[in-house]
């Protein structure tokens, strides 16, 4: 006989502390907690960076059309799933499919490292957006200087600037 998915070292590992049976399980403190915690997971970096992008690059109002019709026919139905299913279970992405079935297991896995790995980048990005911050206090900004070949054969002398000795070439 197969053993339970709880009993193995791996399963417990990913188990909270206060997770043992029949301990209460955490709940939201009320319901506008939930609603704000399930937009601030709902709308992402991209909402702002890259979708006014795209209307721009695939034709502006037009692009609306397609995007409502897989908000209504996908994102919403997918997102109204998934709230269910985590209402039904009072669980996370690993317990939700080890409750549907225990080979799904995997698949919560598989949602929360890529959660991780989404974090990972936005993190990543919001450190390039800073380093640019900071080196935009600079005397002379890096990116408003053009150094070309034809820059350095005009202004560049053994290593220094005519105009400006803080440039170097």
């Amino acid at each position: 006989m197969a053993a339970k998915c709880s009993d193995s070292k791996f399963c417990q590992f990913f188990k909270d502390k206060d997770e043992v049976e029949g301990a209460p399980r955490q709940r939201w403190a009320g319901s506008v907690t939930f609603i704000l915690a399930a937009i601030g997971s709902a709308i992402g970096l991209g909402n702002f960076w890259r979708f006014p992008y795209l209307c721009y690059k695939w034709g502006g109002g037009i692009f609306f059309i397609p995007y409502l019709f897989a908000l209504f026919f996908l994102g919403l139905p997918m997102m109204m799933l998934e709230l269910s299913l985590g209402q039904l279970f009072q669980r996370g992405d690993i317990g939700v499919f080890r409750g549907i079935h225990p080979r799904l297991y995997g698949v919560g896995l598989a949602s929360v490292f890529s959660a991780f790995a989404i974090n990972i980048f936005y993190t990543y990005l919001i450190a390039i957006a800073l380093c640019y911050l900071f080196a935009s206090f600079s005397y002379v900004a890096p990116w408003s200087v053009q150094r070309t070949k034809a820059y350095q054969d005009n202004f560049c002398k053994d290593g220094m600037t005519i105009a400006d000795p803080k440039i170097k070439c």
